[in-house]
């Protein structure tokens, strides 16, 4: 296969599957490591420097070459110290990692035969034998009804909060209500508790998102299937979301067959077959297929007089694909002209407005307000955003300054990008910016992992753009802006660190952890130290260690800590655990409780503190009295 003749395919494809594998298996550990967040920060770095070598389709020099293997060779080894050294945890990072590829295999397994069908339809075609290559898509589509509506495979979808808002949002549609204006977040919060709904997104402001959070095509692609059963969860999970994988699949792979070269359709890639089953197998939505599948043609047809239509459909189902829309527009007027590029602005702009129209003009304040949610709204940090959480717990700055952190970032991403002038980057660039936020999911690598692949197949010309010829000819401007954006950030971090020090300046001091045997329950207490919070209110929780496993306390009515003020109402119930830290004072004491899962002992955790503006962790605590204290992840 080609990626085993080509070194820097193969380091390119290792690379993406150890970032990958990192992500999805010991990223779920990472609050409890600081380790092994350090850890995430060099399989990043691994990725992006394997995927700018490859891919800016530059001959390396004989030491670039061999740092490149030095540092492919470290990647792995430190992805098996990794897991090796989680402790007691290990087993559950294993299981994750294994469940991973197991999920990952299926699919494999389920897409050889759906994608030579396609493909060598697809291949047929072009070859003038129409009939035999339409009655190859026949088959392909009996074989996805067969294996998604048997049950075979997902017999059963789980509802999560998207997936809920996008259903009930779809009824209230219906019958005039407006899903960016209705919020069903008191709903979400009850069928949360009860287990109806499997995940929720929550703020730090102590609130679950609970509106249409995307542009309407999010909503609309669910339409055609929402009306092939009665509207109910049940039917929903059952049946509906069923009918929208195989379609969505389908177009995924009609997308991907029709952007590629017949020499690929002739011999289709392993390696790339492999990539699109993690993305199928890892998205946050069934909508995720069709956003690749958009994104795939997008990318292929941009010399298209019709590419403004394709760019807009894509800033109209998520916001995810705003950043690579962006790229490819710059592209386009890189290497197409002005009169291109202004054609796919302004095109790209009127499709969105068409598609939204209704919403915005009922509620405009509602929509945009709702659709800029995700970047404006403070979620709870994770150690998934590598570069970003690293901020967050050794170099704490306000929540709010990760947006310009962002912006800036995506900056960065375009000046390299019109430099380099590679259309095979713009994966990769649109993906970078998202390691700088102080939240993400795994899931938004797996979908630009698999489009980076996809891209790598599908045929591109070198092209010598305007702002490459310029930026090359002129490397003292070039080398301006660079210096300004690196000390623009470097200076905006430090006085965003200045500002968190000067309003909040949370620690802890005297903080333990004690295990009762008898209670069933671990005893947390420390002293928190503040500045000039004014009365303000925190929240608290905790992630904590048990036996294999890892879980959030305190959040969904799970009240811990036992100074912590009353509720009653679902928006304090969402966090219970609130305090409030008077003005006239610098300290306050806390003690939490937190139950032993079905009698598994909590024997490690890492406090988190925060508001709306500020989030603080002061790093793990291990029980004195805990005899896994020498398995168990490790404080640093």
């Amino acid at each position: 296969m080609a990626f085993l003749r080509d070194p820097y395919l193969l380091g390119f494809f290792l690379s993406v599957l150890i970032f990958l594998s990192f992500q999805a298996a010991v990223g779920i550990s990472s609050d409890l490591s600081q380790t092994i967040q350090i850890s995430g920060i060099l399989e990043a770095v691994l990725f992006i420097c394997y995927a700018m070598v490859y891919l800016s389709n530059r001959a390396p020099g004989s030491g670039v070459r061999m740092a490149l293997k030095i540092f492919l060779a470290l990647g792995i080894a430190n992805l098996v110290v990794v897991i090796a050294g989680a402790g007691a945890l290990r087993v559950s990072v294993i299981e994750h990692l294994l469940s991973f590829y197991r999920i990952t295999g299926i699919y494999f397994v389920l897409l050889i035969p759906l994608v030579f069908l396609i493909f060598f339809g697809t291949y047929l075609r072009r070859k003038k034998y129409i009939a035999i290559g339409y009655l190859l898509f026949a088959v392909a589509i009996a074989l996805l009804c067969v294996l998604f509506l048997s049950g075979l495979i997902l017999n059963h979808y789980k509802i999560d909060d998207e997936l809920y808002i996008s259903f009930i949002g779809m009824n209230g549609m219906l019958h005039g209500v407006d899903p960016y204006a209705a919020s069903l977040s008191s709903a979400i919060f009850s069928n949360a508790t009860d287990g109806t709904i499997s995940s929720i997104t929550i703020t730090t402001s102590n609130r679950i998102i609970g509106t249409l959070n995307y542009p309407s095509l999010y909503l609309l692609s669910l339409a055609p299937f929402y009306f092939a059963s009665p509207p109910t969860l049940q039917n929903l999970s059952g049946i509906d979301l069923k009918l929208q994988t195989a379609a969505f699949l389908l177009l995924l792979l009609l997308a991907i067959a029709f952007s590629l070269g017949n020499k690929v359709l002739a011999k289709p890639q392993f390696a790339l077959m492999f990539f699109i089953a993690a993305a199928v197998g890892h998205v946050a939505s069934i909508t995720t297929l069709l956003m690749l599948a958009l994104l795939v043609v997008a990318y292929s047809r941009l010399e298209s007089k019709w590419s403004w239509l394709l760019l807009g459909l894509c800033i109209s189902i998520q916001e995810e694909l705003w950043l690579p829309v962006l790229l490819l527009i710059a592209y386009s007027f890189n290497n197409y002209g002005l009169g291109k590029g202004l054609r796919d602005v302004f095109g790209a702009g009127a499709v969105f407005l068409v598609l939204n129209a209704y919403f915005i003009l009922i509620s405009p304040s509602a929509f945009f307000s709702s659709v800029l949610g995700p970047i404006q709204q403070m979620l709870i940090p994770n150690a998934i955003s590598p570069f970003g959480y690293a901020l967050v717990t050794f170099y704490q700055m306000p929540l709010g300054s990760f947006g310009a952190i962002f912006a800036l970032a995506v900056l960065g991403s375009l000046l390299a990008f019109l430099y380099l002038n590679r259309k095979a980057l713009i994966g990769l660039f649109a993906m970078v910016p998202l390691l700088f936020l102080s939240h993400s999911n795994p899931i938004y690598y797996t979908f630009f992992a698999a489009f980076l692949v996809a891209t790598v197949f599908i045929e591109d010309k070198k092209i010598d753009g305007t702002a490459r010829r310029y930026l090359r000819g002129n490397g003292w401007l070039l080398g301006t802006m660079v210096v300004v954006l690196m000390a623009t950030t470097v200076g905006f971090v430090y006085l965003s660190h200045l500002s968190y020090l000067e309003n909040f300046n949370m620690t802890a001091s005297n903080s333990s952890l004690q295990l009762l045997s008898g209670h069933n329950e671990s005893i947390y207490t420390a002293t928190l130290h503040y500045k000039n919070l004014s009365n303000g209110t925190v929240y608290m929780m905790l992630f904590g260690a048990y036996d294999t496993n890892m879980s959030a306390f305190g959040l969904l009515g799970q009240r811990i800590a036992e100074n912590a003020s009353d509720c009653t109402d679902y928006p304090c119930a969402v966090n219970p655990n609130v305090f409030t830290l008077q003005a006239n004072r610098t300290l306050y004491r806390i003690r939490a409780r937190i139950p032993w899962p079905s009698g598994q002992r909590i024997y490690a955790v890492r406090p988190v503190v925060y508001n709306s503006a500020y989030y603080y962790t002061p790093g793990v605590l291990i029980a004195e009295n805990s005899s896994s204290q020498s398995q168990g992840p490790q404080a640093n």
